[in-house]
């Protein structure tokens, strides 16, 4: 959809319909262990910074998050897992926050190997694949504001 922001006008996008008809099972956010595909929501009445961070039992994570001082999404693949097939693989993604609203939301969809986070209802999208050598099973959360973690949602798709 198009969305205008100031004298701007950009495009939003959100994900499929399809997923909009997968049962979700609430995750509980006190478990540490998770299983793919799952969501992560968030609604922030006024953000801050914060980084979410998957990683596995040999150390791999890959972080996501929100940077105030840059005023910018991104995601961290440095520390992901496999990436001896190109040295630029590595690297930490932002993406501008367009939003002028305080209040923010985000949805994040992960896989085995790929993240997909929509922020402000699409008018920030970030997409990337990630190489773990074994599974991320562990979430963990940080953030000076301990009311990010209380507006996280989890929730895991059904598969059959």
């Amino acid at each position: 959809a198009l969305t205008k922001v100031g004298s701007e006008i950009y495009l939003a996008s959100t994900p499929i319909k399809e997923l909009k008809t997968q049962e979700l099972r609430s995750v509980d956010k006190k478990a540490l262990e998770v299983s793919v595909p799952y969501k992560i929501s968030l609604e922030a009445i006024q953000l801050h910074d914060f980084t979410i961070s998957l990683s596995n039992e040999k150390g791999e994570h890959l972080d996501f998050g929100y940077d105030q001082q840059r005023n910018e999404y991104f995601i961290d693949r440095s520390s992901a897992g496999r990436h001896e097939f190109n040295e630029a693989f590595a690297t930490k993604h932002y993406a501008p926050r367009l939003a002028t609203s305080k209040i923010a939301g985000l949805q994040v969809i992960i896989d085995k190997t790929s993240i997909e986070m929509f922020a402000d209802k699409g008018l920030t999208v970030m997409t990337d694949i990630f190489f773990p050598t074994s599974p991320y099973t562990i979430i963990t959360v940080q953030s000076a504001d301990s009311s990010v973690k209380k507006q996280l949602k989890m929730s895991n798709y059904f598969t059959p």
